[in-house]
């Protein structure tokens, strides 16, 4: 579309004015707002008649709209952040409250000041996966890697991405490594020989020393692990780099959205080894392409979480908030001058541009140059105006506008917006115009090598506090104070710990606001996860909340599991198509194991299973069988779903469960009476009369038969103890809340070990840390 397609519209249709209804009334933002909003947009239109003043419905006008001015961009953070303190303070959900910037770089600086108040934010909008820190670590391990195998000796900017995770290697030593490599540029001597097999030549330091050799061991390791499928590759340099358990310690924002970010970037790497090519040095070359063509990889990000959004203005549109804080409205920077977006058509073929250039023909080169650019840069303010528009009125009860007088280092460098002067903002009614001289600000222009290297240590620091050990955390914490008051004599001795006012504050954890706040009409619980949960807290959150890769998930895409999955997929289809012969099961197995996906499934295992399930079932199945039912159930506000593999109609019109089990081992009882108690709660919610339920275990001698009668499950063919549904019940209510609990708190690790012994989640948990 563009931007007369409606005037097009009208002539093409020959629609009258009088043809057309205006709809002048909302329900979202008061009159000031809905009045500056006005006054801004009419400058897109040469009829005024033809731009609706918009009322609110209910003829609120709310409060004035603040327009503040600032001295430089810390001081508009730190306006920001102390508003935003101020209206939680004053009862205003956090997710109600949001701070719209014109492009992401223009929020970095707003970000750091929210984070000195300890006020929760998430980053709303498309942030390109590849661009993020823990990806990047994670490319660079791999694109050394890869390098070494294919002895290319390139990928220089990704050894000083590793020198600088968790690590400082100092300016002294980076600019001796650049020196040498500058110096033996004739010998070929790359990054990768210099420092594997040259690094007592470079007179480092000791510390850059031990840096460079940590990294290079990491490397060594992962060469021997160079032979392994992609995927698993990833979880080895995930492992080995210490990516996997970096943000696991702690629960918050930022940690949750990296771990899923990782796991997003391990289904990049898999969907590219099951669809292209195996190689290493191929899927870097895929990630070189993509990034070469800005491909657009869009990282995790949490949404339905209590915290602060801070998002660009094209990520806003639909939304709406109490509190609506528009930021950087100076010159140059909202409405930007130019764009890096350009169009696919032609220019001298867009509609709008033939239309508004009659004479087009008659034009030299020159001319027609002039009237393009011309047209571009009104059409991107026409553009920007109305982004500006959408931003404002976002606002359902408050709008408050900044812009500072320098956004660099240099005084009154800049000025207010055009969109500012358009609503006259020191003389219009519907605003407050408020200058702030205040220079309290707590973010600071780095200028120095020195502010550089200290701030560097800060940010370390600070990101250790949820990955290292007290012992790395109290190093850490040495290196910045010696930077930052150029002294290297400590007294370690005098500190003291006082034990009794540590245990006060881990007690007033207990009441700090949730991180994630649990809905429970967006949370649907399952047996299985319920189980899991049973089992280890922290394994629940990995699997069944994040789904993490985790070891082992993808050799169990083999034959394995592929087995039960087949044997699953032969009886569905048999009993859907009404097969009335063990033969007609057999032979459909048969055509199916040639299908790619099944490729190592054993079929005479299959056969004899298929046996099995014939023998028992053959007498049961009937024109009344379901197979794949999906049971919902909903107890106390709470979600459940889970499917059933088949049900049957028995004579009494009482119905029978069946599940079908491949594994060799019996399921333990608490187990079972989840998984089947669920089954018969959500059928008899759906209106069934349960009487039995089957656990077919198809490779043991016999299955697990339950008769159910006046809410007790009573087994009928073995000595399997007898339950009570009201109990299963009563046991998914309690799991389900506990998980609630957890969800808004975090959730704990398993305080036995029997449940870890084979867990593939055991290395991003913090109890298994080495």
């Amino acid at each position: 579309a563009y931007k007369e397609s409606f005037n097009h519209f009208k002539e093409i249709f020959e629609i009258e004015n009088n043809d057309i209804i205006n709809l002048d009334l909302t329900y979202r933002s008061p009159n000031n707002v809905l009045k500056i909003s006005h006054d801004l947009i009419k400058q897109n239109y040469e009829n005024l008649d033809e731009c609706v003043l918009i009322k609110n419905a209910h003829g609120i006008d709310g409060e004035k709209v603040d327009v503040v001015e600032l001295l430089n961009a810390s001081e508009e953070a730190r306006f920001i952040s102390e508003k935003v303190d101020e209206a939680i303070k004053k009862g205003t959900p956090m997710n109600e409250i949001c701070i719209l910037c014109r492009t992401h770089n223009q929020s970095e600086i707003i970000k750091q000041a929210l984070d000195s108040k300890n006020i929760s934010h998430i980053s709303a909008g498309k942030i390109n996966l590849m661009q993020k820190r823990e990806v990047k670590i994670a490319i660079s391990y791999l694109g050394i890697l890869s390098n070494l195998i294919e002895r290319s000796g390139t990928g220089d900017q990704s050894w000083w991405e590793l020198f600088h995770f968790q690590n400082t290697l100092s300016m002294e030593d980076s600019v001796k490594i650049g020196r040498y490599l500058k110096d033996h540029r004739k010998k070929n001597i790359g990054i990768d020989e210099a420092l594997l097999n040259s690094l007592d030549e470079l007179s480092l330091s000791e510390k850059s020393k031990e840096i460079i050799q940590r990294v290079v061991k990491k490397l060594r390791e992962l060469v021997i692990s160079s032979t392994k499928p992609l995927p698993e590759l990833i979880l080895d340099v995930f492992e080995i780099s210490g990516l996997n358990r970096a943000f696991s310690h702690e629960r918050s924002i930022k940690n949750i959205e990296s771990l899923m970010n990782l796991k997003k970037f391990y289904e990049v790497a898999e969907n590219y080894y099951e669809m292209h090519e195996k190689s290493l040095p191929e899927f870097i070359k895929y990630l070189e392409i993509i990034d070469t063509l800005k491909v657009n990889v869009e990282a995790s990000k949490i949404i339905h979480i209590d915290a602060v959004r801070v998002m660009t203005i094209h990520s806003a549109k639909g939304l709406e908030f109490d509190l609506v804080i528009s930021t950087n409205l100076a010159k140059d920077r909202f409405p930007l001058v130019r764009t890096k977006n350009e169009p696919l058509i032609p220019k001298h073929l867009i509609p709008d541009l033939i239309r508004n250039i009659p004479d087009w023909d008659s034009l030299d080169e020159k001319e027609r140059e002039k009237k393009v650019k011309d047209y571009e840069k009104n059409t991107l303010l026409i553009e920007e105006r109305r982004l500006c528009y959408i931003a404002w009125t976002r606002a359902k009860k408050e709008l408050i506008i900044t812009y500072a007088l320098s956004y660099n280092n240099e005084p009154n460098s800049t000025i207010h917006s055009q969109f500012l002067y358009d609503i006259d903002y020191a003389n219009n009614e519907s605003c407050n115009y408020i200058i702030d001289e205040g220079d309290g600000s707590s973010v600071i222009a780095k200028s120095s090598d020195y502010e550089k290297h200290k701030s560097l240590l800060k940010e370390q620091l600070v990101k250790s506090l949820d990955i290292d050990d007290y012992k790395a955390i109290i190093q850490r914490c040495i290196d910045y104070v010696a930077c930052r008051d150029n002294n290297v004599e400590f007294d370690l001795n005098s500190i003291k710990i006082d034990k009794n006012e540590l245990a006060k504050q881990l007690k007033k954890d207990d009441t700090k606001q949730p991180l994630l706040i649990f809905n429970p009409k967006t949370f649907t619980f399952s047996p299985s996860s319920l189980m899991t949960y049973s089992e280890c807290p922290k394994k629940f959150e990995l699997q069944h909340l994040y789904q993490m890769p985790q070891r082992g998930s993808f050799d169990s895409k083999g034959s394995g599991a592929n087995f039960g999955s087949f044997v699953h997929l032969v009886c569905e289809d048999g009993v859907n198509e009404g097969f009335n012969t063990l033969d007609q099961y057999i032979n459909l197995a048969k055509e199916k194991v040639k299908e790619d996906e099944w490729e190592g499934v054993d079929i005479e295992k299959v056969i004899e299973t298929l046996n099995v399930f014939w023998e028992r079932n053959h007498f049961k199945i009937n024109k009344d069988s379901k197979t794949e039912k999906e049971l919902n159930l909903e107890i106390d506000g709470f979600r459940f779903f889970g499917i059933a593999d088949r049900i049957d109609k028995l004579p009494d019109e009482t119905i029978e469960i069946v599940d079908y089990k491949t594994n060799k081992s019996p399921i333990e009882s608490y187990k079972r009476e989840i998984q089947l108690g669920f089954y018969a709660l959500a059928l008899e919610q759906m209106g069934y009369k349960v009487s039995k339920v089957t656990l077919d275990m198809l490779k043991l001698d016999k299955p697990v038969e339950f008769g159910l009668n006046n809410g007790e499950f009573k087994s009928l063919n073995g000595k399997e103890k007898s339950f009570k549904l009201e109990e299963v019940k009563e046991e998914i209510i309690k799991l389900a809340n506990l998980i609630k609990e957890d969800y808004e708190k975090g959730f704990a690790v398993a305080k036995d070990d029997k449940p870890c012994h084979f867990c593939g989640y055991k290395f991003y948990c913090p109890k298994w840390e080495e």
